[in-house]
């Protein structure tokens, strides 16, 4: 069953890729205009619109994920030590319910 489901998965991804590709495609076939952008004074070689709107939108993407990843990191660690503590703290409540009580020593003596 998992190999089944990481075979639609595999395929689904390509699927995606593909999509996103063609799509791609398709938005610099129909906006074939050129222009010359100039960025902190260098200017930049002469080419269609749309292959710099889609520089733009995937290094944006990448820069989201990149963020995104160093943010749920640090909240995945702060969990993390969050956890210990709750984890130390319960061994601690568990060795102190466990040691037998003064009073039930005394009656079975």
């Amino acid at each position: 069953m998992k190999k089944i489901l990481s075979l639609i998965y595999k395929i689904l991804l390509v699927v995606w890729l593909l999509g996103i590709f063609m799509f791609g495609a398709w938005f610099v076939n129909d906006n074939p205009q050129q222009m010359q952008l100039a960025l902190f004074g260098f200017k930049l070689p002469e080419t269609s619109t749309a292959a710099y709107i889609m520089i733009t939108l995937i290094a944006g993407t990448c820069m989201g994920s990149i963020f995104t990843f160093t943010v749920m990191q640090k909240r995945l660690f702060a969990k993390q030590r969050q956890l210990k503590k709750v984890r130390k703290e319960a061994d601690k409540l568990k060795a102190i319910n466990t040691l037998p009580d003064a009073a039930s020593v005394a009656v079975t003596s």
